[in-house]
């Protein structure tokens, strides 16, 4: 059957036909007009006889054959194919690195290996999966629009620097202060925490972030509040250990320690809100 057959409106000139499978009108038969394959389908439905019903070679039953011919329309997912590649190679990448190094968890966890490279590591992971999950919200609510930039692509990869550029800035900055108010061990070690909850969140949140992008656009609302409660129980869970390692770990005054960290923790949470949700 070709994509478009000829057709002008006309009517069949009989509709005694014996035993047709379809009944189609003769100027289809023209090559002066051309309808589309649905347009056909209609014409099909219009003119084709109703179907006898007839009973069984086998059983005295009925079998009753569909009156027409429907045509079901396919729900397309609008998501980007880049998002699925993003997510699948992160996938490949966690599988890869769990297989190489799944004998030296304990060692990465004890910090034998160099907190730098564990941190890179870390937040070249974190970033891509993290960065959908706040380019989700923005996408859904058409945020998209206020982007200085016309690729979706492209916003994504704004995102990526942007959340790139903040954890090396906190960082840097706790590293900073360690060595500032001599409690660089004290530091590192909450750095170190900090990096290998970042491994950890990325793995947690790949399901959350392939969950939202494909199923029906119907349950993206809810999987939208769910992953907000998930990255919320992650990061409380990541504070109140950093918080438990600092108080255990220091003589210094547990009250300007809680302000520095609620500083470094919350502030940049809070300028974010509001600077989403000031238009």
């Amino acid at each position: 059957m070709q994509d478009s057959v000829s057709y002008k409106s006309d009517s069949i000139s009989s509709n005694q036909i014996a035993n047709p499978l379809f009944a189609i009108p003769d100027s289809l038969k023209s090559e002066s007009n051309t309808i589309g394959f649905k347009q056909y389908i209609k014409i099909l439905n219009d003119y084709t006889p109703v179907l006898v019903e007839r009973k069984s070679l086998f059983k005295h039953k009925n079998y009753y054959v569909g009156k027409d011919i429907k045509i079901i329309e396919r729900n397309v997912n609008p998501t980007h194919g880049w998002i699925f590649g993003l997510i699948f190679i992160s996938i490949i990448i966690y599988s890869i690195l769990i297989k190489a190094f799944y004998s030296k968890i304990k060692l990465i966890v004890k910090g034998v290996f160099s907190n730098i490279t564990v941190f890179s590591i870390s937040i070249f992971l974190f970033a891509p999966i993290f960065s959908l999950l706040v380019y989700a919200p923005l996408s859904y609510y058409n945020y998209l629009s206020y982007s200085p930039i016309n690729s979706h692509f492209g916003t994504y990869f704004l995102i990526v620097l942007v959340v790139l550029i903040f954890y090396l800035i906190k960082y840097v900055l706790i590293y900073f202060f360690g060595l500032l108010f001599r409690q660089e061990t004290l530091c590192a070690k909450y750095n170190f925490n900090q990096t290998l909850f970042l491994i950890t969140d990325g793995l947690v949140l790949i399901p959350f972030a392939f969950l939202f992008y494909f199923l029906p656009n119907n349950l993206q609302y809810s999987m939208l509040i769910v992953i907000i409660i998930a990255i919320g129980i992650l990061f409380l869970f990541r504070l109140l250990r950093g918080f438990v390692l600092v108080f255990k770990n220091t003589k210094a005054s547990q009250f300007y320690l809680f302000v520095y960290l609620c500083t470094v923790e919350f502030l940049p949470i809070i300028i974010i809100y509001k600077y989403l949700f000031s238009y």
